[in-house]
């Protein structure tokens, strides 16, 4: 890596607090899906994805914050450390977008196509497809590992550059390709799904009216909480990842022209992508009813428990419910259906 320099302490404090809010944010959403049985559906397990993706982005960025400190006293210890860092990171930023597509992809079918719905999203589907958001972008990043360790350490191309072997230059193939693979494509697909549900949505809305049923039903707002709430994840990604993307490849070919402040920029990259990941918990809550409710009857449980006090069973206190109040409970609808 690079030599010596001064990171930001300023930048360093925003990178841990926002980090610590991030990591705290999505265990609460993952705590919440795992220990909600209103929230087992395929929507929010790769829901779930999103937010264990998006904890590892905000840990690797609390370790960020510390690793960068080495670089006053480089060391082959730091270098390594921070070899595994860079790797993780970038890891975790490409399985939260992927992530994040997947999510849009389920809902898009759930909403366009119903009807290919469970046969498309099949056990063995659904797990190819986890495995698919979490291996490429490793897979992706693994080549960065490889390309710095054997062509820049062992050539020696980052001290000495001799003709054709400069590293940097060499090295900008890595972040333009993992800005094309890792979010411009997926950013496109996300967007053109998103017309598509938005369109769908509102023809449903017309042919209720042409029919003279007025409003949506249950079924309908529930869809659309879900999909706003989708919506607004999915403009924060954009609007936050896209200057962190634009930003980072600068630094990078711009290298030796910014050198003493170089640092500032990487740290800069760390606290958009920071952002992006502690942003999501907060946009479900306020956005998605059923996931607030969810996560204060989570909370709420895990206070009494805690303070050993009994947890109120649901469905006893149902027999003190008159019996249409029961059925109503019951009956009422989801937006979708688990075929998993």
């Amino acid at each position: 890596m690079p030599g010596s320099f001064k990171a930001s302490s300023l930048l360093i404090g925003i990178d841990i607090s926002i980090g610590i809010v991030g990591v705290i944010g999505n265990l609460l959403v993952s705590l919440t899906i795992l220990k909600s049985k209103a929230l087992h559906s395929l929507t929010h397990y790769f829901l779930l994805s999103l937010a264990v993706a998006d904890s590892l982005v905000c840990v690797t960025g609390i370790v960020h914050a510390y690793v960068i400190t080495e670089y006053n006293n480089p060391t082959q210890e730091g270098e390594v450390l921070y070899l595994v860092l860079f790797f993780m990171e970038r890891s975790s930023t490409g399985q939260s977008a992927l992530s994040l597509l997947l999510v849009t992809f389920e809902r898009f079918i759930g909403i366009v196509r119903p009807l290919h719905h469970c046969n498309f999203f099949t056990r063995r589907k659904v797990t190819l497809l986890i495995l698919f958001v979490w291996i490429v972008p490793a897979f992706i990043e693994m080549w960065v590992m490889v390309w710095y360790m054997y062509v820049v350490q062992k050539q020696n191309c980052a001290e000495n550059h001799p003709h054709g072997c400069d590293s940097y230059i060499h090295g900008m193939v890595f972040p333009v390709m993992n800005a094309l693979l890792l979010f411009v494509v997926p950013a496109a697909a996300m967007i053109w799904m998103y017309v598509q549900i938005l369109r769908n949505l509102k023809a449903s809305a017309r042919r209720r009216k042409n029919l003279g049923i007025q409003g949506p039903n249950e079924l309908q707002r529930a869809r659309q909480k879900l999909t706003h709430a989708l919506l607004l994840v999915i403009l924060a990604f954009l609007a936050l990842i896209m200057p962190q993307k634009v930003l980072y490849i600068l630094a990078m070919a711009l290298y030796r022209d910014i050198e003493t402040s170089f640092i500032i920029y990487l740290q800069v990259t760390v606290i958009l992508l920071l952002v992006n990941s502690t942003v999501n918990p907060i946009l479900y809550a306020l956005k998605y009813d059923k996931f607030q409710r969810e996560i204060i009857s989570v909370l709420c449980c895990w206070l009494k428990t805690s303070g050993n006090q009994p947890v109120p069973d649901v469905k006893r206190n149902m027999g003190h419910m008159p019996v249409s109040q029961q059925a109503k409970h019951q009956a009422t609808p989801t937006y979708y259906e688990s075929c998993v």
